[in-house]
């Protein structure tokens, strides 16, 4: 499963990326965040259905103002990427 994910909010200067890293690493999810010049956070990520939404789970709670909100897209998989970066 392949996921497009906007994030918004109080999420640039509060380690995010990283907090989303650390996520992603846990269980497996490969992809990239990345901070937009507009403050929002890109994340580009592929794992199976649980994790995925495990990891969405989880990156709402960054940086734990319950300010984060998440746009998600599913898109076709693409199986190209190789770990997690932040970009």
């Amino acid at each position: 499963m392949y996921l497009l994910i906007y994030a918004s909010g109080n999420v640039q200067g509060v380690g995010f990326r990283a907090s989303a890293k650390h996520f992603a690493e846990k269980k497996g999810i490969k992809g990239y965040a990345k901070n937009l010049s507009d403050g929002r956070v890109k994340l580009e990520v592929e794992g199976n259905q649980e994790d995925l939404r495990w990891f969405c789970e989880s990156i709402e709670t960054i940086p734990g103002d319950g300010n984060t909100a998440l746009n998600i897209e599913e898109t076709a998989v693409s199986d190209h990427f190789t770990n997690f970066e932040i970009l």
